[in-house]
């Protein structure tokens, strides 16, 4: 009795349910399973009459309540993590556009775009997005002044790095600069 219980403890039966059985003292072949979330069924792995143990899926719910909008940065090093401002997803279709958060920007480039992807979260309590939607991300990064020089032309000595600038005609003077992401 002991080890039936615990078995079905383990599959997520709740502990009044599984007293109700113990009580009644006959066996069921169908025990009702309560989810823990609410969501969309996205898997389903039962069937009727089966033999189903603790390892098995048996339904997977998916809450689509907060998604995920996956984009590419052509130039992520233009879009550091602390830059970003506010940022929307603009479906294609008529859906309204939805506001972002930006979770993080992957440290990995992909090799035929050359750009990195950006993970955003969305609020989607009222169902507007679905998994597969397409649209645009556009994202408000605070302006920066920068001067963007090719990298052979950094002189590094370890501490202080330094770019030589053209002073009057042919005379050029060192100038030490910072590099880096904005």
């Amino acid at each position: 009795d002991d080890a039936a219980a615990r078995r079905l403890e383990l599959l997520g039966v709740p502990p009044a349910e599984v007293e109700a059985v113990h009580r009644s003292g006959e066996v069921r072949r169908r025990i009702p399973l309560h989810a823990p979330i609410s969501g969309v069924v996205t898997r389903f792995g039962a069937a009727l009459g089966t033999y189903a143990s603790a390892e098995e899926v048996l339904y997977e719910i998916t809450d689509y309540d907060r998604v995920r909008v996956v984009a590419t940065v052509l130039s992520p090093a233009e879009l550091p993590l602390s830059a970003v401002g506010h940022a929307v997803f603009h479906p294609r279709g008529e859906e309204p556009s939805v506001p972002l958060t930006l979770e993080v920007i992957e440290p990995t480039l992909d090799s035929s775009s050359r750009g990195a992807r950006a993970r955003f979260v969305a609020e989607n309590r009222d169902g507007t997005l679905r998994p597969g939607d397409i649209g645009d991300v556009s994202v408000d990064a605070p302006a920066a002044t920068a001067l963007f020089v090719p990298r052979d032309a950094v002189i590094d000595r370890g501490r202080i790095r330094y770019v030589f600038v053209e002073a009057s005609a042919g005379l050029f003077e060192p100038r030490i600069v910072t590099i880096g992401a904005l």
